[in-house]
């Protein structure tokens, strides 16, 4: 018998579904190498499918406590 395949992008989609502060306007937001886990967060040091503040609202209920600002360019 064949393994079937979990398709990644469905489960990133489920994940993104909360409301949230954007990650990718956030100093602690990073890219992984990792395609299972392609986004970061510096500050609670995790990877996550989606984004990282999808993660914290549905495990903690709440919104990112720890989201900084990305500095403007001149």
């Amino acid at each position: 018998m064949k393994k079937e395949k979990t398709d990644n992008r469905e489960m990133r989609k489920n994940v993104d579904l909360p409301t949230g502060t954007n990650c990718c306007r956030c100093a602690r937001f990073f890219i992984t190498y990792d395609r299972q886990y392609p986004y970061g967060c510096r500050a609670m040091g995790f990877k996550s499918a989606g984004r990282p503040s999808a993660a914290v609202i549905l495990s903690s209920g709440l919104p990112c406590q720890m989201f900084a600002p990305k500095p403007k360019r001149p």
